[in-house]
């Protein structure tokens, strides 16, 4: 999916009118089947509507601001869908481990079957959900280590890769924060607009 932020995106309220120039330079981008279009388009509406560049210069550091924090905010919904995912395959790994303990020996496919059928409960049924994790951290020292402790065994590779990401482009959103900072009331507008966008953010795709 690509194409430019949506009409609403375009049209801040107030006064404020931002040239087509601005939009000629912010370009075309292009979407993940992941991405949620919409939330790019709030960003660019909410950092238009607070910095209000005035003029070519800071027009340009606004796109580039508007990329960076996109890219930041993007990876952090990459790092929240790793740990879900993670989580998951924790849970049922878990569960699997538990019943080989309970079944005789070689009765493998027994303990696999029963842990995907408790696999289903702790899917979709809350109830049955914090049943099953009390008893898979009952033997940790902390609550929900052991399924922590699973999780992270499971993707802390990706997750190491994607955090130190996640710190480049926010240490390149910094660096362009400090450029502007010269111009130091634009500096102001521009540093409140981009962290206000990245908060706002969610970390989970729709």
């Amino acid at each position: 999916m690509s194409g430019q932020p949506s009409k609403s995106a375009r049209q801040p309220t107030d006064t404020f009118e931002v040239p087509q120039e601005f939009y000629d330079l912010l370009g075309s981008p292009t979407f993940a089947p992941s991405d949620n279009s919409a939330n790019y388009s709030l960003i660019v509406k909410r950092m238009l509507e607070s910095i209000r560049p005035k003029d070519f210069i800071e027009r340009l550091f606004v796109r580039d601001l508007i990329d960076l924090t996109w890219e930041e905010c993007r990876l952090r919904q990459i790092r929240e869908a790793l740990l879900a995912e993670s989580r998951s395959a924790a849970v049922e790994r878990l569960l699997y481990r538990k019943n080989l303990r309970e079944v005789p020996e070689g009765a493998e496919r027994i303990a696999r079957a029963q842990a995907k059928e408790q696999f289903k409960d702790w899917t979709n049924d809350r109830a049955k959900q914090k049943e099953i994790e009390k008893d898979l951290n009952k033997h940790s020292q902390g609550e929900d280590q052991a399924i922590l402790a699973a999780s992270y065994s499971e993707i802390h590779k990706e997750l190491e890769s994607v955090k130190k990401s996640i710190a480049f482009a926010q240490q390149r959103r910094m660096a362009l924060l400090r450029e502007v900072e010269h111009r130091r009331e634009f500096g102001q507008r521009a540093r409140k607009a981009s962290d206000e966008a990245v908060a706002m953010m969610p970390t989970k795709s729709p």
